[in-house]
């Protein structure tokens, strides 16, 4: 098995980023374990027709701090999502790789380091958690392996975290 060799996180939302969103999103495989709206590849589109293309970073950031988890020829494979909670300097993570053909191999983990050192180093947030389904073993092993700790298990979701103090310690 491959892994990955080089991966970044663009902040800059293009109208073709938004089209292979789009796509992640109305793949079932892809969104089985996601906490999503259904409509949620309908809102997209409707947002790539009426949203001009200058804006769409602004729209896709205003409910969290979205970035694209990019390949080495700078082309979207999957994002990140960071969303401030109620819990001062604690922030909930999303990732998802898009390209059913990169899972497994190393992705997913790569851009999650990458956010946590942004989301620990630059923004100097506290704690940052995860909700994972429970039958999503596959992430609840890349965010272990992360760094993170289950807090509380419970159906369907389950919780991990990860503090400053101990990202800084790793």
């Amino acid at each position: 098995m491959k892994k990955v060799d080089s991966i970044s996180l663009r902040t800059e939302i293009h109208p073709r980023d938004l089209e292979r969103l789009i796509g992640w999103m109305e793949n079932p495989d892809v969104t089985r374990y996601l906490n999503e709206d259904d409509r949620v590849a309908d809102e997209l589109r409707q947002m790539l027709l009426t949203v001009p293309a200058p804006m769409l970073t602004f729209h896709l950031n205003c409910q969290g701090k979205f970035t694209l988890v990019c390949n080495t020829e700078d082309r979207a494979i999957g994002f990140v999502k960071l969303k401030e909670l109620q819990e001062p300097g604690t922030y909930e993570i999303v990732i998802v790789i898009g390209e059913e053909d990169l899972w497994g191999k190393g992705y997913g983990a790569g851009a999650v380091r990458m956010a946590l050192n942004r989301a620990f180093l630059e923004w100097r947030a506290r704690k940052v958690i995860a909700k994972i389904h429970v039958d999503n073993r596959r992430s609840i092993r890349m965010m272990c392996a992360c760094g993170f700790t289950c807090e509380r298990e419970e159906t369907p979701l389950s919780r991990y975290g990860l503090t400053m103090d101990t990202y800084l310690q790793g």
